[in-house]
């Protein structure tokens, strides 16, 4: 079983994870953490990659589960600009922004929430089966007496530990000629620019 977190979007690694077969589980009682992907995206852009971050309660010392968005500045308006910024060129940008833009301009209140439909979202446009185990009852249940927990390996800068455990698969991103091929980006950077082929993509880097 697999142990990860719920992060903002995700990257391409994390959805290889839970394409990958395997059972896994969403961390509900972490705590509330600075710069990870829980609150934060990094994308693509012509001149070097991006972190769209969700601005949140400063409130480290609640659960994660718990940490309320701050809505103080117009940050969804920002990330969408963002988005269209680095893949309205894309071949598939047009196919999926609709669905993504509804999530991020819903009235969440909890940043879990709106992630966990985030990842409903992706999974359906990904055509990939989502059943995260949400519960310590459920996931004991579960356990086959091994758990990788991989919550700390997809975060920023522990990525480089990533290829132990993945093989990245180089792809097509519109930026390719500019910037070289960028691996582990937000998995939006994956949809927009491959579509339809992303689930094979993904499946490929954990066999």
């Amino acid at each position: 079983m697999l142990l990860l977190n719920l992060p903002y979007f995700g990257c391409v690694a994390h959805w290889a994870l839970i394409a990958s077969g395997e059972c896994y589980a969403f961390d509900i009682k972490g705590r509330h953490q600075r710069r990870t992907f829980r609150t934060r995206t990094v994308i693509g852009m012509a001149n070097g990659e991006q972190a769209l971050t969700v601005p949140t309660e400063s409130n480290y010392s609640k659960p994660y589960h718990d940490i309320l968005i701050n809505d103080d500045t117009d940050w969804r308006h920002q990330h969408l600009y963002a988005l269209m910024s680095a893949y309205s060129n894309t071949p598939f940008y047009e196919y999926y922004i609709d669905d993504i833009k509804r999530v991020i301009e819903g009235n969440w209140t909890s940043i879990w929430d709106m992630n966990m439909e985030l990842h409903r979202v992706i999974a359906q446009l990904l055509d990939i089966p989502f059943n995260p185990i949400l519960s310590e009852e459920e996931m004991n249940a579960q356990m086959d007496g091994q758990l990788k927990d991989l919550r700390i390996g997809i975060e920023p800068k522990y990525q480089c530990r990533l290829q132990e455990n993945l093989q990245p698969i180089e792809y097509y991103q519109v930026f390719n000629s500019r910037c070289g091929f960028r691996p582990w980006l937000s998995i939006c950077d994956l949809l927009f620019n491959m579509g339809p082929e992303s689930r094979l993509i993904l499946h490929a880097m954990t066999k």
